[in-house]
């Protein structure tokens, strides 16, 4: 892996100072899984690939308890040591979570998913902020650039408003999400026209 972009490092530790300041987060949280749940992406996936908040991110237990109540295919993201490399494993209940590499729950790698049609699922993608245009910081590892490159799949940024940016700084390989969720509601981002937005629902 290259050099981390220096003004990226200094904006990742900058945005991170915002986030941990944050206060609220779980009424906040609450509000962006409502958002997330009435989205019609949402409602129409068969399978739901979400990761297992820690820190200050937006935390995903409440989306993950609803899902598995609605019978989604739910499945959270494994990092195996040393490659680089990341792949989702389904689970039937957060009993089957187990801390793993940097602190973080993982699932039992035996129940990696095979997808072939990445038209039935969506994606939650995490990250320190989100801009207008879909582009995400995230923490430099890259491991969701990487998973997400050259597949047809929906994916949607969670992010706390203070978070959103006007533009980010980005590199060829950074991968854009198509759907920005904040407490505020849930917005489709276009490269073309970042303020023309597509607004879904939000959050009573």
């Amino acid at each position: 892996m290259g050099v981390l972009n220096p003004s990226k490092q200094e904006l990742r530790k900058k945005l991170l100072e915002v986030r941990d300041g944050l206060e609220h987060r779980r009424e906040r949280e609450e509000a962006i899984a409502e958002n997330l749940l009435s989205l019609p992406q949402y409602r129409r996936a068969a399978s739901l690939l979400l990761y297992i908040g820690r820190a200050s991110e937006v935390g995903t237990a409440l989306i993950l308890r609803r899902a598995l109540e609605q019978g989604k295919e739910v499945c959270v993201p494994y990092c195996p040591p040393g490659d680089g490399a990341m792949f989702f494993c389904r689970i039937d209940s957060t009993e089957e979570l187990k801390p793993g590499r940097y602190g973080i729950l993982e699932p039992d790698p035996k129940k990696s998913l095979d997808h072939t049609d990445w038209q039935t699922v969506l994606c939650l993608v995490p990250g320190i902020a989100f801009d207008r245009l879909g582009y995400r910081l995230g923490y430099g590892k890259g491991y969701y650039d990487r998973f997400l490159a050259g597949k047809k799949i929906v994916a949607a940024g969670l992010c706390y408003r203070e978070l959103v940016q006007q533009e980010l700084p980005r590199e060829p390989h950074d991968q854009r999400v198509q759907i920005l969720i904040t407490e505020d509601g849930s917005f489709a981002v276009s490269p073309q026209c970042p303020e023309r937005k597509e607004f879904y629902g939000r959050s009573q």
